[in-house]
């Protein structure tokens, strides 16, 4: 943003998932904590209204009130909507509904001038709409966005299928993207071992998993061909343990796991500790 940048200013934000080490510059901020509210959720029209500073956190938990949920939720719960779109977001729904910024219907932005402008597809700005994408806040900053969401049905049913040949895993990978499941994901373990995991909504489970505290997803993968979570739990499946960096801090051992609770299990706490660890206390 030049004409914020060259007077010296900055944005004021307490969450960031860039995984580089930064030196903070010592400039006036602009505060825009207070950008974090979900406005309205209109589950028959299939569109959530949001401000930029919401983590996925907050927006998922309203969404799931009305029956719905984003079509597209990076799997960390710190994210934002607003940096999902300028630094880009994926998740196991976007072979079907794209990245996260393709999602979007329409966005208020501040521009370096300190304009406020709205900008659609087909509307005026509609090269802002398309350019912010990937773009790092460089052309301007997302206060407000309205984003699509779909039905959800209360469970999701998981089933696992393993490969030990990169082109039969790639080749079912296709399969999946092109079958009615919706969501798919491809985890590959080694040179011989990979899965595929397609997802579907469902209205009833016989019994639901927990990887919230004890349990951990991603060997849960490895271990059943078939398994069903909540609609909520299966969208967090993987913040719990960061995907797999809690065991970074020891937080695999299952000793270390039950003393430090379900609280402190998650992709906040996580990052807190990484932040602690890069200033050295």
């Amino acid at each position: 943003m030049k004409g914020i940048e060259g007077n010296g200013l900055g944005m004021q934000k307490d969450t960031s998932n860039l995984f580089r080490n930064r030196t903070e510059a010592t400039k006036p901020r602009i505060d825009l904590r207070h950008f974090n509210d979900v406005l309205r959720v209109d589950p028959q029209e299939g569109w959530v209204e949001v401000e930029g500073m919401t983590t996925y956190a907050d927006l998922v938990e309203e969404t799931l009130k009305s029956g719905t949920m984003p079509c597209v939720v990076p799997q960390l719960k710190s994210i934002t909507i607003g940096g999902a779109v300028s630094g880009l977001g994926i998740e196991s729904s976007s072979f079907r509904h794209g990245l996260v910024h393709e999602t979007i219907l329409e966005m208020d932005v501040l521009l370096a001038s300190g304009e406020v402008v709205t900008c659609s597809p087909g509307g005026e700005h509609r090269d802002l709409f398309y350019g912010l994408p990937n773009s790092y806040g460089t052309l301007g900053y997302i206060l407000k966005l309205k984003a699509r969401t779909m039905p959800v049905t209360g469970y999701v049913r998981l089933q696992h299928h393993k490969y030990t040949e990169p082109s039969r895993f790639l080749a079912d990978l296709e399969m999946k993207c092109n079958s009615d499941a919706d969501f798919v994901d491809g985890v590959i373990f080694g040179p011989a071992e990979f899965y595929v995991t397609e997802a579907h909504h469902v209205a009833n489970a016989p019994a639901t998993s927990d990887y919230t505290w004890q349990n951990i997803y991603y060997r849960s993968i490895q271990n059943r061909q078939e398994d069903f979570l909540t609609t909520h739990d299966y969208i967090w499946r993987w913040d719990t343990d960061w995907f797999w960096c809690s065991r970074n801090f020891a937080l695999q051992n299952p000793l270390l796991r039950r003393l430090a609770g379900r609280r402190r299990l998650n992709s906040v706490r996580l990052q807190s500790n990484i932040t602690l660890l890069r200033v050295g206390l």
